[in-house]
């Protein structure tokens, strides 16, 4: 299984939002520290919730390591 890349804590710290996405999606500021840094990989569900929230897509916040995201 590959390893996801994430730019989320890339996102939340340039808009220094880790805190309001916590309340967003009604969850601990440690579980979002834990996705930012990649320790976590989050459910579906989760993903399109933080991609929302972000005004991203979820492509551009996850994707594959290797840098090949289509095969």
């Amino acid at each position: 299984m590959e390893k996801l890349r994430s730019n989320l804590g890339e996102l939340l710290s340039e808009r220094g939002l880790k805190g309001a996405l916590a309340i967003y999606l009604k969850t601990s500021a440690s579980y979002i520290t834990h996705l930012a840094k990649g320790h976590h990989t989050p459910r579906v569900d989760t993903a399109l919730r933080i991609a929302r929230f972000c005004g991203r897509k979820v492509e551009e916040i996850w994707g594959l390591a290797n840098g090949k995201d289509e095969e």
